[in-house]
């Protein structure tokens, strides 16, 4: 049902995932930038097997301990109340599923973390999705709605890295951007997008998780500018886009 697009590797491989119908599996669809082309990596990244039972909707890729990859959430829920009477193993209310990215040192990229505490424990008819720095502390939580249910929002107390804060100020409309980051002389890819998920948006500000302080410098890239800052530690940086 939903669906986010990301540099899941913090290289030029981008990721499309699909939230999809109940026993089907997430789709990660992965064009490699040296084949031109998407391949289905569900099964191979980690993210298939253990989402096929669910019936997924809003789902998006942040850093949720600000380690500098890209981790991956998706909330659950039937569209049908009763289809724990023709289904045994269906349920109308889901757990929502969080999958940390384990980078290259794991045999699938993404690990099902099985107790991150309300987020995945409790059982919620999901819908929309979105994050946001909620308490203004530098990581990302996350607000999740039913149907015919109160919302939930989970403050993410999780212990995590540092972090950059780029908020951006413009006179013209910010959708979506490129980011280039350059620590210790290694390139890293982003993408930033406002719209996302299932019926969702995010701040248009960005939170980047990085494992430590030495960041040379930031490119940004939005309506055909450039602008490149040297930032702040764990601390917001205001970028200008209309100079």
């Amino acid at each position: 049902m939903g669906l986010d697009t990301a540099y899941y590797k913090n290289n030029d491989d981008m990721a499309v995932t699909i939230g999809n119908f109940a026993n089907e599996m997430t789709s990660f669809y992965v064009n490699r930038s040296n084949l031109g082309f998407f391949t289905d990596e569900s099964v191979i990244t980690g993210i298939g097997p253990k989402s096929r039972q669910a019936l997924s909707f809003g789902l998006f890729f942040f850093d949720y301990d600000l380690d500098g990859r890209l981790d991956f959430f998706q909330t659950n829920g039937h569209v049908e109340n009763d289809i724990n009477k023709v289904q045994a193993a269906q349920h109308y209310a889901q757990k929502s599923q969080l999958f940390w990215n384990c980078g290259e040192d794991c045999e699938r990229t993404y690990v099902p973390v099985e107790d991150a505490g309300d987020l995945t424990r409790l059982d919620l008819v999901g819908r929309a999705a979105s994050y946001a720095d909620v308490d203004n502390d530098g990581d990302l939580d996350i607000v999740v709605t039913q149907v015919a249910r109160a919302p939930k929002l989970f403050i993410n107390e999780s212990e995590h890295g540092n972090w950059i804060g780029l908020r951006f100020q413009s006179q013209l409309p910010i959708n979506a951007g490129e980011i280039k980051l350059i620590l210790n002389g290694a390139k890293r890819k982003a993408f930033s997008s406002t719209t996302k998920s299932y019926l969702s948006q995010i701040p248009k500000d960005i939170i980047l998780g990085i494992k430590d302080k030495n960041i040379d410098s930031i490119l940004v890239k939005f309506h055909n500018k450039e602008v490149k800052i040297s930032p702040k530690v764990n601390q917001w940086n205001v970028i200008n886009l209309d100079n």
